[in-house]
């Protein structure tokens, strides 16, 4: 992969943007043989995920594709806060059977589904937000900072 990133950034990003897609596709189709539904998928994007921030740090491109830490605006935050206690509060009193009967998961299942959506937005962001957009600023004649 690293004289593949070198040679051609585009074949690199569409490469990494295929093993992605279709390692997706058959994770999902084989979590569904087991009664944790995104365990496979979990940790497939788990792989994915520190493979490339591993590659962008040993090649020193991490802050070409924008892997650095931000400003972190904590008020902003608190606003997501509440979903978030909500839903906790929910998957505890359902573990009890206290009130919420109606609820079918338990707290590994619902843990995955979160730890799914976040690999999935990190992945997502960081191949289509970052890795495609430098590599048509290269080849693009208008400059996008």
């Amino acid at each position: 992969m690293k004289r593949l990133f070198y040679k051609n950034e585009g074949l690199f990003v569409f490469a990494i943007l295929m093993i992605y897609l279709l390692g997706s596709m058959l994770c999902n189709a084989l979590s569904g043989l087991f009664s944790l539904p995104y365990i496979i998928t979990v940790s497939f994007l788990l792989a994915l995920s520190l493979y490339l921030i591993i590659f962008f740090k040993k090649e020193k491109v991490s802050k070409y594709y924008g892997l650095c830490q931000g400003k972190i605006d904590l008020f902003g935050m608190m606003l997501y806060m509440p979903p978030v206690v909500m839903i906790a509060v929910m998957i505890a009193l359902s573990e009890f059977n206290f009130v919420f009967d109606f609820i079918p998961y338990n707290i590994i299942n619902v843990s995955l589904l979160v730890i799914y959506c976040v690999l999935y937005s990190f992945i997502n962001e960081l191949i289509y937000r970052s890795m495609i957009y430098r590599s048509l600023s290269n080849v693009s004649e208008i400059y996008s900072p």
